[in-house]
This record gives C-alpha cells, sequence and structure tokens, in this order.
C-alpha cells in the first residue's frame, strides 16, 4: 500500500508540474541545453510512455539489452525530474553495468549544463532491487535525500561544488 500511495502521489506531482508550471527562471537555457543533448544521444519510446527515451546496450543471448529513462524539465523547481530509469528485458542484460553506463552519461551531462537532477526513489521492474538497493545505487551516483517525508533524492551539478 506504502508504494501505491508513493506512485499516486508522484503521478499526481508530476502532472501537477505538467499542467501549472510557472514561468521559466533565468537557466532554463541551461535545462533546454540538457534536453537537446539527453536527446540527441538516445532515442525515443514508439512504445513506452510519453517522454520515455531508449538506449540501445548490445545484444546478450539473443536479446536486444535496453536502458530506458524519462526525464522532463520541472520549470516549478528549476530542475531536471528524472522519471524513472529501466533495464528491459530483466535476466541476462542485469549486472552488466548498462544502468550504470546511462547513469554516469546523465550526470556527467547534468554536471556540463549545471542542472539538478531530482528523482523519486521506487524500485520497479527488477524485483532484485529494494528500496536500500536503490537509495545506496543513487547515493553512490551524487544524490543526496532532499526530503524528510518522501523518498525524494537530488543531486547538483558537479556534486554542488560550482
Amino acid at each position: 500500500m506504502k508504494h501505491l500511495r508513493q506512485y499516486i502521489r508522484r503521478i499526481l506531482s508530476e502532472e501537477a508540474i505538467r499542467i501549472g508550471a510557472s514561468e521559466q527562471k533565468s537557466d532554463s537555457g541551461n535545462l533546454k541545453g540538457f534536453m537537446d543533448e539527453y536527446e540527441s544521444q538516445s532515442k525515443r519510446n514508439p512504445i513506452g510512455m510519453p517522454g520515455e527515451r531508449y538506449w540501445y546496450m548490445g545484444e546478450i543471448d539473443g536479446k536486444y539489452c535496453l536502458v530506458i529513462t524519462n526525464l522532463f524539465i520541472d520549470k516549478q523547481r528549476n530542475n531536471i525530474k528524472w522519471s524513472s530509469i529501466q533495464l528491459v528485458p530483466p535476466g541476462a542484460c542485469e549486472g552488466q553495468g548498462f544502468a550504470s553506463k546511462i547513469m554516469n552519461t546523465i550526470t556527467s551531462l547534468a554536471d556540463k549544463h549545471g542542472v539538478t537532477l531530482r528523482l523519486d526513489v521506487e524500485p520497479f521492474g527488477q524485483e532484485s532491487l529494494t528500496d536500500e538497493d536503490l537509495f545506496s545505487w543513487y547515493s553512490r551516483n551524487g544524490f543526496v535525500k532532499s526530503d524528510d517525508y518522501y523518498d525524494v533524492m537530488e543531486r547538483l551539478p558537479n556534486g554542488g561544488n560550482t
């Protein structure tokens, strides 16, 4: 039930941001530059949720390994909202470092463009991952818990050393 509430809260929050976004802030060019470069390095997922992009990582045991990501500009908070990262298909493609490679690519882009990344920690798709596993993985990549009540993490550009 906890996960359902968090999921609903996240969806409602994302929708409210998309509908009621305030005016662009002064560094909106950095956000747009980040998104333009992110989109140029990935491909639009034609069968997924709106905004989903995929990264082809190779083939293992006759299966195409993809990392699916979903990021968008959060105008209200003036950052990049990272909605999801998922490896498909599960199984042979897991444990190869594919998601970590894409994480490094995206965090490097965020550093380059000076933008903050924000996400909700919610495991899905891989039954082997727990909340703690994800918190640990995001922490190793520079994210810190930013909300006392929800599982929200943020990553400042260059570790906050700009």
